[in-house]
């Protein structure tokens, strides 16, 4: 089991592959505006704070740039304080956003807890 020893750091191949796969059913859930199933990707300590009408409010004035996307790409995954964090290139209407993921295992199963928009930076132009 990918998920049975949790320690900072890189994530392995194997939680890589399965957060990514994780994160790739919830923005696919969200393109297809299918809000019962992606939220449930969300982990359960998400859903015990937040409804799911508000989930749905939140991703459609928030992240409108994942519903709207063009397709995406993951760079980095590491672990810290027993959460996954995991980057995510969106692009969307020929912009690219970068959306920090944090993932829990909780219950026996992975969960998004949050995804923070940060700024990307521009390319310099060498």
């Amino acid at each position: 089991m990918a998920f049975e020893e949790i320690k900072d750091g890189l994530c392995s191949k194997k939680q890589e592959q399965l957060i990514e796969k994780h994160i790739s059913d919830q923005i696919n859930a969200l393109s297809d505006q299918n809000w019962k199933k992606a939220y449930g990707f969300a982990a359960p300590s998400f859903q015990e704070v937040v409804p799911i009408q508000r989930f749905e409010e939140i991703i459609q004035n928030e992240y409108e740039m994942i519903i709207n996307n063009d397709g995406y790409k993951f760079t980095a995954c590491n672990i810290a304080e027993n959460k996954f964090n995991q980057v995510v290139l969106i692009n969307s209407r020929g912009q690219e956003f970068k959306l920090e993921y944090r993932l829990t295992f909780e219950s026996g199963r992975l969960g998004v807890e949050a995804a923070t928009a940060a700024p990307t930076e521009p390319e310099i132009a060498t």
